[in-house]
C-alpha cells in the first residue's frame, strides 16, 4: 500500500515541460524532473517504488501548430533499474529524446484554449541510450541504443499567462528486449512520471484590451472602457440582449428596437417616451394612435376622423386661409381669422382717381426707334396729366418704360429707362414733385403689339401710366 501511495504521489506531482501554447504564444521551453519505473522480465509491477535511484531530469521545447496540435521535443538523462537481492541488482544510465505530437483538449471546442486547466494526450517516437554504471548493480545491463515508441497524457495548470505547472505520464516501449539481460516474451518498457516548470514566450493578444484574450473572447471588438463578463462580452444586467453601455434602461428588460427599454404596447416607442404607453401608436405622434394618419395624435386632434394639418390641430383647411373648416363660416372662400374665415369687405375709396385722369392714363407715350426724346405730339397729353395731378396732390403716378425687340437686351433695358426718365423730367418741369413719380423700366418685356409689324413695334416703344392714391 505504501508503494502504491508513493507512486501515485509521484504521478500527481509530475509535471512535463509543455504548457499549452496558443496562436499568440507559439513557443515554450521548460525544465522537468521525474521518476522512472522499469517494466520487464525482472519486474512486472508498473508503480514500483523499490530503491530511489531512478530519477530523471531534462529540458523540453514545444511549438504550437494550431489550436488542436503541438509539436514537442524533450531530452532527459537519469537512471533506470530494478533491485534484485539475489543477483546484486540492475541499474543503468538512461539518456533519451522524444519527438511528440500532442492533441490539446483545450482547443476552443472541448475546453477554452486559454483556460487554466489544460489537459492533453500525445504520441511519438524517439531513442533511448543505456550505459552501465561503474558498480556491481549494473552487471546485468546490456549497453546500447534503442528506438522508442511512446504515448502518454498530462495536464497543465496555468500560474500566469506565461508560466505553467504541468503533470505528465510517459509510457515508452523499446525496439529490443535485452537491456536487462533478459529476453523472454516482450520488449522492455518503462514509465516516467514527471514534474516541471514551463515558460511560454509571447503575450496573448487582447485586441479590445478588456482583459480577456482573443482566443477566449466571444466579443473581441468591445469598445474601450466597457465592463465585460468572463467571455469578454459587454455586461447585460437585465439579460435583454442589449449591452448595458447601449441600454437606456439597463435594469429593466426591453427590446433592441427601443434601445433596451420596455415597450408595453409594442408600437416601437419605449414606454419612457410613450405618451400613450398602453395604446399602440406611431413614433411621429409619440406613441399615441392617429386614426386619420395626419400626424396629429387622436387625443390632440379636433377632427380625429378627417385628415387635417398640424397647424389646424388635425382639421382640414380647404381654402388655406388659416381657419379650420369647422370654424370657417366661408370654407370655400379664403378669408381672415378676424372675420371667421370670410373675406373682409372692401369699401370703395372716398376720393377716387378722376375720370379724366383715368382716361389720360390709358394713352401711352410712344417713341421713335432707338430714341428716348419726347415727341411733340405727346407734350400736350403730358400737360393735361400735370394739370390733373396738380389739382389733386394725393395722386401719384408710376411710369413704366419699354422698348421694342430690335437690338439686344443690353441696349433695350437702359433705353426703356431713359424713356421713362424723359417723361418724368417733363412732369417735374410742369411742377409735379419728384416724390410723386415712380420710374420702372422693363426693356422689351411685356410687348403690346406683334414684333413682326411696324405698327406692333411702334406700340412697344412706349411709356405707360398708372395712377394711385
Amino acid at each position: 500500500m505504501k508503494k502504491l501511495l508513493l507512486s501515485f504521489t509521484a504521478f500527481v506531482l509530475g509535471i512535463n515541460v509543455l504548457n499549452a501554447q496558443t496562436q499568440d504564444q507559439k513557443l515554450s521551453v521548460g525544465l522537468h524532473a521525474g521518476v522512472v519505473n522499469y517494466n520487464g522480465e525482472l519486474n512486472r509491477i508498473w508503480l514500483n517504488t523499490d530503491k530511489a535511484y531512478r530519477a530523471q531530469f531534462g529540458i523540453s521545447a514545444a511549438y504550437n501548430l494550431n489550436s488542436f496540435w503541438n509539436l514537442a521535443f524533450d531530452a532527459s538523462k537519469g537512471s533506470i533499474g530494478y533491485h534484485v537481492p539475489e543477483m546484486g541488482g540492475f541499474r543503468a544510465d538512461l539518456t533519451q529524446g522524444n519527438l511528440q505530437l500532442r492533441f490539446k483538449i483545450n482547443n476552443g471546442r472541448m475546453l477554452k484554449e486559454d483556460c487554466r486547466f489544460q489537459p492533453y494526450v500525445f504520441g511519438g517516437f524517439g531513442f533511448a541510450m543505456f550505459k552501465a554504471k561503474d558498480d556491481d548493480s549494473s552487471k546485468l545491463v546490456v549497453e546500447g541504443t534503442d528506438f522508442t515508441k511512446n504515448i502518454g497524457l498530462g495536464f497543465t495548470v496555468k500560474v500566469t499567462q506565461n508560466i505553467g505547472l504541468n503533470f505528465n505520464t510517459l509510457y515508452t516501449t523499446l525496439s529490443s528486449d535485452r537491456r536487462d539481460h533478459q529476453s523472454l516474451a516482450f520488449n522492455d518498457q518503462y514509465l516516467i512520471n514527471s514534474v516541471g516548470v514551463v515558460y511560454n514566450f509571447g503575450k496573448p493578444k487582447d485586441t479590445d484590451g478588456d482583459g480577456v484574450t482573443d482566443a477566449n473572447d466571444k466579443c473581441p471588438e468591445t469598445p474601450a472602457g466597457v465592463q465585460v463578463d468572463k467571455n469578454g462580452c459587454p455586461l447585460d444586467s437585465d439579460k435583454d440582449g442589449v449591452a448595458d453601455f447601449q441600454d437606456e434602461c439597463p435594469e429593466v428588460a426591453g427590446t433592441k428596437e427601443t434601445k433596451g427599454c420596455p415597450d408595453a404596447d409594442k408600437d416601437g416607442v419605449a414606454d419612457k417616451d410613450d405618451q400613450c404607453p398602453e395604446e399602440a401608436g406611431t413614433a411621429a405622434t409619440n406613441g399615441c394612435p392617429d386614426k386619420d394618419e395626419d400626424g396629429v395624435a387622436d387625443k390632440d386632434d379636433k377632427c380625429p376622423d378627417v385628415k387635417g394639418t398640424k397647424a389646424m390641430k388635425g382639421c382640414p383647411d380647404a381654402d388655406g386661409d388659416g381657419v379650420a373648416e369647422f370654424e370657417d363660416n366661408c370654407p370655400d372662400e379664403a378669408g381672415t381669422k378676424a372675420n371667421k374665415g370670410c373675406p373682409e369687405k372692401v369699401e370703395p375709396p372716398v376720393n377716387p382717381i378722376s375720370e379724366k385722369l383715368e382716361k389720360l392714363g390709358k394713352i401711352d407715350a410712344q417713341f421713335q426707334s432707338s430714341e428716348y426724346a419726347l415727341r411733340k405730339r405727346y407734350k400736350d397729353h403730358l400737360d393735361q396729366i400735370a394739370s390733373e395731378m396738380s389739382a389733386d396732390p394725393a395722386v401719384k403716378v408710376t411710369l413704366s418704360g419699354y422698348a421694342d425687340s430690335k437690338g439686344d437686351k443690353a441696349f433695350n433695358m437702359p433705353l426703356s429707362q431713359k424713356r421713362a426718365e424723359a417723361v418724368k423730367a417733363y412732369l417735374v418741369k410742369k411742377g409735379i414733385s419728384e416724390d410723386r413719380i415712380t420710374v420702372l423700366f422693363f426693356g422689351e418685356e411685356n410687348p403690346k403689339g406683334p414684333s413682326n409689324t411696324a405698327e406692333g413695334l411702334a406700340m412697344n416703344r412706349r411709356v405707360e401710366f398708372k395712377f394711385t392714391k
